[in-house]
């Protein structure tokens, strides 16, 4: 029986799939066989030739998944794929699952395991499902996206521990992660293999490579199969120009699969972030010139997906209940015309079998995100009431993910009408890298940044009041005129930083380093210094003082 056969009788594995990856037809259609490398490609110059082997990833899992070796529960059992955004990890994940229910389809790609696949999404009731599956030791286990894990966002190492433990006894387990997310700490090379080191588990790692010219040329070759037609051959030449001019962005399947929707821009220098603003125009004009469309803007199909995608992210889910939208309409009724759109195969929001909405990837909902911060910072004069501030969301629950503070800074440049002057207030930005880029004039006010790397940042002018910046990392930042005043920067590090005219009245020092800290002459009176050390090098206990004990020196003093 084949997919469209068994998706005919309702077969509940593919609905499954359907609802929670998006449709697998097109992905059946059009997959191309990526290769993996040993090497995090992030670490290559991509003009510059390498020794790199890549291989095709099917048969490098094929001989993971059927070498015989006994299982210890250290972690040989248990292997970890990594790329970055786009790059097809959970594609892949979800074609080894069909290759086991579609023998077909296994055959096309020589995928040799004939044991039982469980693929599970990582989310909060993963790990449940994950102990209930029964014959553990002869079944392949697949956890995808460990990155979009709201249980790891906060302290992924944990999480990742009890990942390990509820895993360890199945024959084999794949887990998928962006690179950027996946802890660095324990991470080190066996020979020429990267493994994590966690807990007592030693797991090996592989990293999906890019697409190659000749893998994009296959997706190309099955997406306009017709080399009679004059058409669909003006469409692969028109593809290959807009993929030159995209450059590395090419090598993403993400993509390719959307390559159609680009064919007829006029945009000649593609960044990460014009794609998908290129994307999104072209899905959202398709979407409201649908007749089940009937009173739904552009401009209002925007505004619901900001909606849900924050939506979202406060809540740690992936997809969004009626119920939970008519909640959001109720504050906005401008999107409620939402709801009766039909969407399709290729659109960007989809509904699943139960009629939850969701995104059709990850990274598409980071992008709305991103809008909705950047239309926070937005002046009010541009409304009599702006809309994004009525969208019913608890800001300080809402975790910026690395993709969205990319797509945020990507705003960066001097065309933006409303300066860079983003406002990052009330939101969760623990362990973030916002190294080396210019924040100046940015306000973070009450945000959390716990263990946040700032190092060689400009965030001179830029309001950090009230913030938690336990355990960041400042050093060689320039933070001139920057308001700190009530910050607990408790073991954080300002080494050699340029902190002239800063503001630190009410802040706490406790167990920092503050090394060679320029503009910090005296301490501030109403500051806390716990065995810190200070600007000349020195360690010093400087306590704050009570309004009560102040009054007891004052007495001692008479």
């Amino acid at each position: 029986m084949n997919y469209q056969e068994r998706l005919h009788e309702r077969d509940a594995d593919l609905i499954e799939i359907n609802d929670i990856f998006g449709d697998s037809d097109p992905l059946i259609k059009y997959y191309v066989e990526p290769n993996c490398q040993n090497i995090n490609p992030a670490n290559l110059n991509e003009d510059e030739p390498d020794a790199v082997v890549r291989t095709p990833v099917f048969d490098s899992l094929n001989n993971y998944l059927n070498r015989e070796f006994v299982i210890q529960g250290d972690g040989r059992n248990q292997l970890f794929i990594l790329s970055d955004a786009g790059l097809g990890k959970s594609s892949l994940l979800v074609m080894i699952k069909l290759c086991e229910l579609l023998p077909k389809v296994g055959w096309q790609f020589d995928v040799e395991n004939k044991r039982p696949v469980e693929l599970i999404k990582l989310d909060a009731s993963a790990l449940g499902k994950v102990r209930a599956i029964e014959n553990k030791n002869n079944t392949i286990l697949l956890l995808d996206a460990l990155d979009e894990d709201p249980l790891a966002w906060q302290k992924p190492e944990r999480r990742l521990l009890k990942v390990l433990q509820a895993s360890s006894n199945f024959r084999r387990v794949i887990i998928t992660c962006r690179t950027q997310f996946f802890p660095e700490k324990g991470v080190s090379s066996y020979g020429t293999q990267e493994k994590l080191s966690i807990g007592g588990f030693v797991c090996p790692i592989v990293f999906l490579s890019p697409f190659d010219h000749k893998q994009v040329s296959e997706y190309l070759d099955k997406r306009f199969p017709n080399k009679e037609s004059p058409d669909e051959l003006n469409n692969i030449e028109r593809s290959c120009m807009i993929l030159e001019n995209a450059k590395s962005l090419s090598f993403r399947p993400f993509l390719l699969s959307h390559i159609e929707d680009l064919l007829n821009s006029e945009e000649r220098e593609w960044t990460e972030l014009s794609v998908y603003d290129e994307l999104v125009s072209v899905w959202i004009l398709r979407e409201v010139r649908k007749k089940s469309a009937a009173n739904l803007s552009e401009e209002q199909l925007r505004l619901a997906c900001i909606a849900i995608a924050a939506k979202m992210q406060e809540s740690g889910v992936r997809y969004l209940t009626k119920n939970e939208l008519d909640k959001l309409i109720k504050k906005l009724p401008e999107i409620g015309n939402v709801v009766n759109v039909e969407y399709g195969s290729k659109s960007l929001l989809n509904r699943n079998s139960e009629g939850n909405y969701r995104f059709s990837h990850f990274s598409v909902q980071e992008y709305f995100l991103s809008k909705y911060v950047i239309e926070l910072s937005i002046p009010d004069r541009k409304y009599e009431i702006n809309p994004i501030k009525l969208i019913s969301v608890v800001r300080n629950k809402i975790r910026l993910t690395r993709k969205c503070l990319e797509f945020i800074s990507l705003h960066h440049n001097p065309n933006w009408s409303y300066g860079n002057a983003f406002l990052l207030d009330d939101m969760i930005l623990d362990g973030f890298d916002f190294s080396d880029v210019s924040w100046n004039g940015c306000s973070f006010s009450r945000s959390s940044l716990r263990d946040a790397n700032l190092s060689g940042s400009d965030i001179s002018e830029a309001n950090f009041s009230d913030v938690t910046l336990v355990g960041a990392d400042l050093s060689n930042s320039v933070c001139m005129s920057t308001i700190f005043s009530g910050v607990d920067f408790s073991q954080a590090d300002l080494q050699q930083a340029n902190a002239s005219d800063a503001k630190f009245g009410g802040a706490k020092f406790n167990d920092s380093n503050l090394k060679g800290l320029v503009g910090m002459d005296r301490p501030p009176k109403d500051a806390e210094f716990i065995d810190t050390i200070m600007p000349t090098g020195k360690r010093k206990t400087i306590k704050r003082l009570t309004s009560s004990s102040s009054g007891r020196a004052r007495s001692a003093r008479r």
